[in-house]
Parts: structure tokens; sequence; C-alpha cells
């Protein structure tokens, strides 16, 4: 994301409208207990390959509320064989917004049944092009300049070559107990890898847990991550929630199949393996996890 000069707007590259990632995050109101150990295997979900499940949006400086979520800045664009990458631009006065667009390709259509690829119609058949969204009914920004300063950080660690690379502080292994905001408690086990490195598996039991008092939750998550290298990491999930608003009506449940979910993911790669399943209904409708090689 990027904000304008003015630090009134923003925008976002994000995945709304491809209901790609509403299989883990479709029920609302949990709190981020597990995402210690699922962030970066949730994260690269997003991704297929060199396929990115980006569309721009801008959106206030106050953010999604009620009915409002902004506004996508290609709209017209009503081929999802382009995505948008990553690090959208402001221009200076406000009034443009730069981002790049990716055509899906070898082997970003992949899995169970592979489709063609598509064709581009840009010129020389070029699969990457430059976008810029004009914001036509505003006006330009006349900002002042920015003062210079240092670059020396106060608050960062230099970087020396050959330094050890600190490690990451965790919570330490054993038992907690989250209380909700506005009602229960979610009962919390945290358990360390055998050589004491990092956090292994994240437990969390849920009685009548609410933070908003609208909905909620009860059931239980647990994840247990193992990682092979820096990069390849396989999440062993299950989950059995259920979320209920007044009168014990059912507004959303998170369930994983009877032997769990586990899902392989290659951080360079980002290309989705999973036995199992993890689905997530909100109301009447069911969010399924993509196909695996997709």
């Amino acid at each position: 994301m990027d904000a304008s000069p003015d630090d009134r707007w923003i925008v976002a590259l994000d995945t709304r409208g491809y209901d790609r990632m509403m299989f883990t995050s479709g029920m609302t109101g949990i709190p981020a207990i597990t995402d210690l150990l699922t962030t970066s295997v949730v994260s690269s979900v997003r991704n297929n390959g060199q396929r990115r499940f980006f569309q721009p949006y801008l959106i206030d400086r106050n953010g999604d509320r009620g009915s409002y979520q902004g506004q996508q800045l290609n709209y017209s664009n009503t081929s999802t064989n382009w995505n948008a990458g990553a690090d959208p631009r402001w221009s200076p006065d406000g009034t443009s917004v730069a981002y790049y667009e990716r055509l899906v390709s070898f082997p970003s259509r992949g899995g169970a049944n592979p489709l063609p690829c598509p064709a581009s119609t840009e010129p020389g058949g070029r699969r990457v092009r430059l976008m810029i969204a004009r914001l036509v009914d505003r006006k330009p920004l006349h900002m002042p300049p920015v003062k210079p300063i240092s670059d020396t950080v106060p608050w960062g660690t230099p970087y020396v070559p050959g330094s050890v690379i600190p490690q990451r502080p965790y919570p330490t292994q054993g038992d907690y107990t989250l209380v909700g905001k506005k009602s229960g408690s979610a009962k919390v086990n945290i358990t360390w890898d055998a050589a004491k490195t990092g956090v292994q598996t994240v437990s969390v039991k849920y009685t009548n847990f609410s933070d908003d008092g609208k909905g909620v939750i009860n059931g239980s998550e647990s994840v247990t991550r193992t990682s092979t290298s820096p990069t390849l990491t396989t999440l062993d999930w299950s989950s059995d929630l259920v979320k209920t608003g007044r009168h014990g009506k059912v507004l959303s449940t998170k369930k994983t199949s009877a032997y769990g979910f586990h899902v392989t993911i290659d951080l360079r790669k980002t290309q989705f393996q999973a036995t199992g399943t993890l689905i997530t209904n909100v109301g009447k409708k069911a969010y399924y996890q993509p196909a695996n090689g997709t």
C-alpha cells in the first residue's frame, strides 16, 4: 500500500473481490493467536507463482467501515487474467496512482486440470504492463518540500557484515488466558520445538469469547508448524469453531476435515499444496481452499 501525499488516502493492493483468502479469514472476531505460526503461509496463498491475486483499491484514511470498502481503481478491467503486482505509488500531486499488472502465465494456470494461458493483446505480446489510474475529479496538491532526515535510525539495529542474526522473541512456552472484551475467554497453550528455537504448536479453546458483543465464538483451533528450510513450511491445522449471534443463531463456522488440514508452501514458489480441507461458512455461503498447484 501507499499513502497519498497529504496522508488522507491509501491505495492498497488487495485480494478482496477474489474470495481466495476467505477459507481462512471469513470468520471475523477471531483474535490473532494462531497467527504466530500461520502468517507466512497464509500470506503466500494470495500468490500462485508470479500471479498475485491483487487489485488496486482507493481507501480513505479511516479504512473499511459498514458498507464502505473503498473503490476499485481498475473496475472497468473485467479480465481476471490481469492481476496487479505489489508496491503502488502516488503521483507527487495526488491526482494519479501508478501500479503494474501481470497476465496469467505458465505455470500459474497449473493444478489438476491445467488451462491454456491467455494470449496477450498488448503491443509485442508483452505480459507485464504499467498502469496509471488518473483521479480526474481531484485538484493537484501543492505540498511543502520534505525536509531531509538523517540516515541514522535511532530505534533500529544497524547491520554489520558478519554479525549474528538476532533471534526473534516469542512468548514463553506455557498456558495463557485471553479474556474477551465483552464476554468469555480463550485458553491458549504455546509449545516450543525440541531445540527451543521457536514456537511449534499453538492451541486455543474458546468459551463464549467475544470482543464486540455481537458475535460469540466457541470451539477449538490448533496449528503446528514444521519448517524444513528457511522457505519451505508445513502447517498441520485443526479447527472446529462456531460463531453465533443473538438467540444462538449460527453466523459462521470454520472447520477442518476429520484428519485436519495440512498445507505445504515454498515461499519462493508459492504454489498451494494441501491435503484435507479447511472450509469457512458465512451465512449460507461456503468458502473453500484453492485447488492444489494454483
